[in-house]
């Protein structure tokens, strides 16, 4: 068994958050956070909202202080 106080951090999730919310649901737990942006702009293309659609390791996963996750950004269309 982990020990729960070394690996206390449950990663949550973060489908549908904007970046910002995403960094602001990790912060309190002593996560970093990696952004991955998916998404591919075409040129004159404006106001898209970006949002997460992936993210590494998968909700629920127990994590050390300071380790790292991956969000992965994408535009809504």
């Amino acid at each position: 068994a982990l020990n729960p106080v070394k690996f206390g951090r449950v990663v949550p999730d973060m489908t549908g958050l904007t970046e910002e919310q995403a960094q602001s649901a990790l912060t309190p737990l002593s996560l970093k956070v990696l952004i991955v942006d998916k998404s591919t702009v075409a040129p004159g293309e404006s106001g898209l909202v970006k949002s997460v659609v992936d993210q590494s390791p998968k909700p629920g996963a127990n994590l050390p202080p300071n380790a790292t996750v991956a969000v992965y950004i994408d535009v809504k269309r």
